[in-house]
């Protein structure tokens, strides 16, 4: 029964999370392994919204819909479903992605996984 009460508190933080904000790391491109040992889950930024998503207890990744990767460096999409399911301990219930100051040039498929997504 506290297993079902802690998921419960967990999803209901989702809408009241903070963002997790990776905007400003140059990031090129995505790759998973590289992001997780160069940036982290630590490397979110705090300062723009006053601190970092809560953690969740089941992986230790954040409990926010919200992933900032805007004023990077990044060309497209790739990988980027890797990059919330790494990032995010609901990452079905992404609800906004920022990429705007990028340059993005090509669309992948894989937003049609995220049905809960309705800012990109």
């Amino acid at each position: 029964m506290a297993a079902n009460s802690d998921k419960m508190t967990e999803t209901s933080v989702l809408s009241t999370g903070k963002p997790a904000d990776f905007s400003f790391r140059s990031l090129k491109s995505i790759n998973v392994a590289q992001f997780l040992e160069t940036i982290g889950l630590e490397g979110a930024r705090y300062t723009r919204v006053a601190g970092v998503p809560e953690r969740g207890g089941e992986g230790k990744k954040f409990l926010t819909r919200s992933l900032w990767l805007n004023n990077n460096k990044l060309r497209n999409f790739k990988h980027v479903d890797e990059l919330v399911e790494a990032v995010l301990e609901y990452p079905r219930e992404l609800g906004w992605i920022d990429f705007s100051f990028n340059y993005i040039s090509e669309i992948d498929e894989k937003w049609t996984m995220f049905y809960e997504l309705i800012f990109i």
